[in-house]
């Protein structure tokens, strides 16, 4: 034989080898076993019962329970009203002036209009809490 022909069939031989090789491969892995649990595979399914039976009970019909309660009487008390105070004008000092509060106004603004501090305005108008002054209120302003 020539080593043509003997190197053509070596050649064909090695391709089967190849491929009969793949095959097995193929064979051995379809067969297996497969990693999932045993849980988690299907299993033949119970021909159902003629009556079915059910599994839970129906839940109780909700019932309404009205439960009393009684409030302890209270007593509202009215925000304390700013007073007016009466400044006597001693000769040679200046007059204060009169502001009436606007929608929007503060006292901080208020004071810086005018040149003031908030403490001043507080202390001529005897107010101790500078939440509770109002729209329309009258101010003194003391003299810069």
């Amino acid at each position: 034989m020539s080593t043509g022909r003997m190197l053509a069939i070596g050649t064909v031989v090695a391709v089967l080898s190849i491929v009969v090789g793949g095959l097995v491969a193929v064979d051995f892995y379809l067969r297996r076993p497969t990693s999932e649990p045993e849980i988690l595979r299907p299993k033949p399914t119970v021909a159902a019962r003629s009556t079915a039976q059910p599994m839970l009970d129906p839940p109780p019909t909700p019932t309404l329970i009205i439960i009393p309660i009684v409030l302890p009487p209270t007593t509202v008390t009215a925000p304390p009203t700013p007073t007016r105070v009466i400044v006597p004008v001693v000769a040679g000092e200046p007059e204060s002036e009169i502001y009436k509060i606007q929608e929007g106004d503060t006292l901080i603004g208020i004071a810086n209009r005018f040149g003031v501090t908030v403490e001043e305005i507080l202390g001529m108008n005897q107010i101790e809490d500078p939440s509770v002054i109002s729209v329309g209120e009258e101010l003194l302003i003391p003299p810069e």
